[in-house]
């Protein structure tokens, strides 16, 4: 059940007496106190619940793609919220909000920083022969700036991981 405020005009019983009352829209609204358009509303539902008032589907200012090279640049540099939405502004898309970068870590299931660094700090963990290198390992990516080709700039992220041997 729904919580109603305490200053709603309309509970679900009444809605239900409000579809089932014959008269016109007139009639009906001035008997339950509500506008004309209220009475409408009820009378045209199927049901006598109320809706959700989010927005079915929230609009984003990033793109599939850019969403995947924040993604990406989350995962590789461990950049906190604050410096990522920084670097996406700077790079990617000028219109970026904080909240929006927020709902796309989330969605993606890489918002916590602390258990993506324990994820990282797992995975690198790995036992190798005495007789390799284990401080080979450079990962590197590009990312455009989408937009007007005249300012186009680059951004270029490496990392180097350099472990110690477990024997």
């Amino acid at each position: 059940m729904s919580h109603i405020h305490p200053q709603a005009r309309t509970t679900p019983k009444t809605r239900v007496e409000l579809q089932q009352a014959t008269g016109t829209l007139k009639e009906i609204a001035e008997r339950f106190n509500v506008s004309t358009n209220t009475a409408r509303k009820w009378r045209s539902r199927p049901d006598s619940q109320d809706r959700s008032h989010r927005p079915h589907v929230l609009s984003t200012t990033l793109s599939p793609a850019e969403e995947a090279i924040a993604v990406e640049l989350r995962k590789m540099l461990l950049l906190p919220l604050d410096d990522l939405l920084v670097i996406t502004r700077e790079f990617i898309n000028a219109k970026a909000s904080r909240a929006g970068l927020d709902r796309c870590l989330r969605r993606h299931g890489i918002s916590d920083l602390n258990k993506l660094r324990q994820q990282q700090s797992q995975e690198s963990v790995s036992v190798q022969p005495p007789h390799l290198d284990s401080r080979c390992g450079v990962q590197s990516g590009l990312v455009q700036r989408w937009g007007n080709n005249s300012s186009m700039r680059w951004l270029g992220c490496a990392s180097r991981r350099s472990s110690t041997s477990l024997r």
